[in-house]
């Protein structure tokens, strides 16, 4: 019978999960410079291979994560290391990617959502996501409860969004990709809050019954 080595495997360091040495960097600067190199190589992956390869590539990485800290022998906590991963990239890539989207095109995306162009209150929602963005790629350092309030207060924003979206769809017939779309209005406003929210609570009640 073929048995299989329980000794950790050391790897390289370029194959380190990219949040994997999150807990090194201690000055602002440099978590400012680590948070852009974890979320720079996403921008093209979500602006051209589009949502459902973005969040593949988000839990591949929480499954490579938990499988290279198993391979090196550490204790790992599975359900709280994709959580974390969720967070950074779902909220905090994704609060980043709508900074840009409404403060460098938002004509463009005012047209894609089916709204006039040229309103100030553009730039006001693209300073909110870049606030979120801060917040959540901090989650890497900061955790338990403050996993819990980035992501509920997210999740109050976005369920308000989904509530927009489905106001305007009935009152105005406004069937827009960005305001009727199953990405933008199933599964960004409604179904990923939802989903974390759910995934939160059952790991904060796992860290309440661990030993």
């Amino acid at each position: 019978m073929e048995t299989v080595s329980t000794t950790p495997q050391h790897f390289p360091a370029f194959l380190r999960p990219p949040l994997y040495d999150a807990a090194g960097p201690k000055t602002i600067m440099h978590r400012v410079l680590f948070l852009g190199g974890v979320f720079g190589p996403m921008f093209p992956v979500r602006a051209y291979l589009g949502v459902w390869v973005f969040l593949a590539a988000v839990i591949g990485l929480g499954v490579y994560h938990i499988w290279y800290m198993e391979r090196q022998g550490e204790t790992v906590k599975r359900l709280g290391t994709m959580l974390m991963y969720l967070v950074v990239y779902l909220i905090g890539f994704g609060s980043l990617w709508g900074f840009v989207g409404h403060f460098f095109m938002a004509d463009f995306v005012a047209n894609n959502i089916g709204w006039t162009t040229g309103s100030g209150f553009q730039a006001e929602l693209a300073f909110y996501h870049l606030a979120f963005a801060g917040l959540a790629g901090a989650a890497v350092w900061y955790k338990g409860a403050y996993w819990g309030a980035v992501i509920v207060s997210k999740a109050v924003f976005l369920y308000g969004a989904a509530y927009t979206h489905i106001v305007d769809i009935i009152q105005h017939a406004n069937t827009a990709a960005g305001n009727a779309g199953i990405e933008v209005l199933w599964i960004g406003d409604i179904i990923i809050p939802t989903l974390l929210v759910v995934l939160f609570f059952v790991y904060q009640r796992q860290s309440q019954t661990a030993p």
